[in-house]
């Protein structure tokens, strides 16, 4: 076996004659690393190594879609609007979202658990912009919402009505 690496060695570096071979050290590579003519194929060239990747930005929080949005404003002293209807009875549903878009100067709107204009019964829970005058009150109705709610003027006792809670 020694004796054919040898050989083999042999006709690398001197070639073949005339058969058409030619030493290795003749051989030029192609630059295609594919080339069917090419027996020795390159390397193709690396990219220079890049940073570390970062990681992606953080993604907001999404706030939730309305359910529904009712548009309210005040008529004087005596009613709010809601969508056009004076002091309109609303029902709403456990587990949505609403959003009020008041436009009522003078006349802060709340969501509240006993009606009347006493603030301090003002229900916070899932309620955000209570006593927004201009601007948007959210009310995202948490499951364990009482069944009556109201809407109330934080000044006139006249602008109220119920809010239904149902699941």
């Amino acid at each position: 076996m020694n004796k054919l690496l040898v050989l083999f060695c042999l006709f690398l570096m001197i070639g073949c004659g005339d058969s058409g071979f030619k030493p290795l050290s003749n051989v030029t590579p192609t630059s295609s690393a594919s080339s069917a003519n090419n027996p020795y194929p390159t390397a193709a060239p690396t990219a220079a190594p890049t940073a570390a990747p970062t990681a992606p930005p953080a993604t907001p929080t999404p706030t939730p879609m309305a359910t529904a949005s009712f548009t309210v404003v005040n008529s004087g002293a005596t009613a709010y609007l809601v969508n056009g209807v004076a002091n309109m009875p609303l029902t709403l549903q456990r587990g949505k979202t609403y959003v009020f878009n008041v436009t009522a100067n003078g006349h802060p709107f709340y969501i509240m658990s006993v009606q009347g204009s006493d603030t301090t019964n003002a229900y916070t829970n899932g309620v955000t912009g209570n006593g927004v005058m201009s601007g948007a009150l959210t009310f995202i109705v948490p499951a364990n919402a009482p069944n009556t709610l109201f809407y109330n003027c934080g000044f006139h006792n006249a602008m109220t009505s119920t809010i239904t809670i149902v699941n």
